[in-house]
Formats: C-alpha cells, structure tokens, sequence
C-alpha cells in the first residue's frame, strides 16, 4: 500500500496501524520525498503478526511524503488482501532535550548542519575528489565523494606496534593505499572535516545518515577524547534521540555499519549502544 501524506515540511511521528491476515508476515514500511529521489526519511523491516502499531520517529520531512507499507517478496503497488491497513495518525515528535549532554551554539550548529547534508545527500552532487558541503555558521564541512579511499602512503609506528610489530623503527609503506574503503563517513583528526561516501551514503535512509554523521562530528567536536569510538557513539546516541528520531531508526544507524566491518571491538560497541538507547527508550519513550 500507498499512503501519501501532506506534511508540509514539519517534523512528525506518524503511527500506522497495520494488520496482517498470516503470523509471522515479514514486512517492510518506508517513507520517502514524494519529490527528493534517494530520499527515505525511514526505512525498516519487521515480522508482524495480527495487528501492531509501528511509530515513524521523524524529525525531518519534506512538503509531500509517501507511506509504502508491504510484504517482503511484494511491490507497495500491488494490491494486497493479506496486509491492511487499519488506521493512520499523526502526533507531535518527541524532544528529549533533557538527555543530550553538550547544548553549545557551536554543537546546534553542527547537529543542524549534519541533519540537512542527511536530508540532501540523496542527490546532491559529489565526485572522486569530492563536493564541498559547508554550514551556515561556517565551521563545519563535508566532502562529499564518490567512495572514501585510503590516502594514508604509509602504516604509521602506532598502528604497526599495534599489529605485534614493535621492532619496526620506522613507517613503512601502505599496502592499501588508495584502495577504496567501505566506510561510510570519517572525519580528520587535525581540521575536523568530514568525508562522507555517496556510494554508501545515498543508499541509507535520512535517519541513518544523521546517525553516522553525529557519530563522526562526536569525535572533533563533542568528545573529551578525539579517538574514542565509544564516546563517539555515546554523545551521537544521545544527540540523535534528545533531537526526535527514533529509537529503531537509531540502533539500525549504527548496526548496519558495523555489518559491514565485524570485530571483536564492533560487538563491544554495539552492545553498548543496545544499552544505552534501551535505557532511554524504557524512561521517556510514549510510543510503542
């Protein structure tokens, strides 16, 4: 099914009631820019069994939006007797204001400026060298490129003690120098500019960008501690909830990066973030 929604631009949740007429009915449910392409402000699969109300976290919206709700295996154009639609409402986004930690013009800024390169990056330009994307208060940049490519020539002392390689005296040359990398989004350490790979970037919902790219900005320009993952992601999750978005939409920003790069030190960091938004969601979520 296909829901069109007038929304005009405002920030919403909008809570679809749907029921399916088989247990265990694999499901899909997205909403997109009637008029952006590459654009889905949400996008999740769940399996539904009778009826359930799914809550869309949506801070962001454009003038038109469109509801598809739909079986795996199915088109959201087809007709379809086994999965209905019992009712549609719209309520007010939930602020959690009271949970984001840094609250500084500098970090309102940046956070504004992460969500409208999100909202954007569906067909804004990019390129092998990169686009360049700056804020309104002129501090915060994204390099928009085709992919992310390692430009590091050589494997600094750090990294190779870190690999069991401590009698090398000296860097030596990088293997994968400029091979193409699978991360999404990466920031520098030394001028804060963000990278952010349209070949992964543009395929992920509104929602998952402004995820990723509150992470990258944490670590210049939130943390207490640059290189810190885990604060990186602390001070994102609490931004990106304390901002509107969806508890769901939230943990799937983070769990679909790290399906694509599988460590011992990802696992740790995923759990972490299951905590921490399952603790916010238990005390201030009103929708489920």
């Amino acid at each position: 099914m296909r829901i069109p929604i007038a929304s005009d631009n405002d920030p919403m949740i909008l809570a679809l009631k749907l029921k399916a007429s088989k247990p265990k009915t694999p499901i899909r449910i997205r909403v997109a820019d009637a008029d952006m392409p590459n654009t889905s402000y949400t996008d999740r699969e769940a399996e539904l069994t009778g009826t359930k109300t799914f809550y869309m976290h949506m801070p962001r919206t454009g003038k038109l939006i469109i509801a598809d709700a739909f079986r795996l295996g199915t088109s959201p154009r087809d007709k379809d007797s086994e999965l209905t639609l019992v009712s549609k409402e719209i309520y007010p986004v939930q602020l959690i204001p009271q949970i984001i930690d840094n609250k500084s013009e500098l970090a309102k800024c940046g956070f504004e400026f992460i969500q409208k390169f999100s909202q954007n990056a569906g067909w804004l330009s990019a390129g092998e060298g990169g686009s360049v994307y700056k804020s309104d208060c002129g501090r915060f940049r994204v390099d928009y490129m085709d992919v992310i490519r390692d430009t590091a020539e050589t494997v600094p002392l750090s990294r190779l003690r870190k690999l069991g390689q401590g009698e090398v005296d000296r860097p030596v040359k990088n293997p994968n120098y400029g091979k193409q990398l699978s991360t999404p989004m990466r920031i520098s350490t030394d001028r804060g500019i963000i990278q952010a790979s349209a070949l992964y970037i543009r395929p992920k919902p509104v929602s998952e960008r402004v995820g990723i790219g509150t992470h990258e900005l944490g670590h210049f320009y939130l943390n207490s501690d640059q290189h810190s993952e885990e604060e990186a992601d602390y001070n994102a999750v609490k931004m990106v909830l304390g901002n509107g978005y969806g508890f769901i939409d939230t943990r799937n920003a983070f769990l679909n990066v790290f399906q694509n790069a599988q460590t011992d030190q990802n696992q740790v960091r995923d759990q972490k973030i299951y905590d921490l938004i399952d603790s916010i969601e238990k005390k201030y979520n009103k929708y489920y």
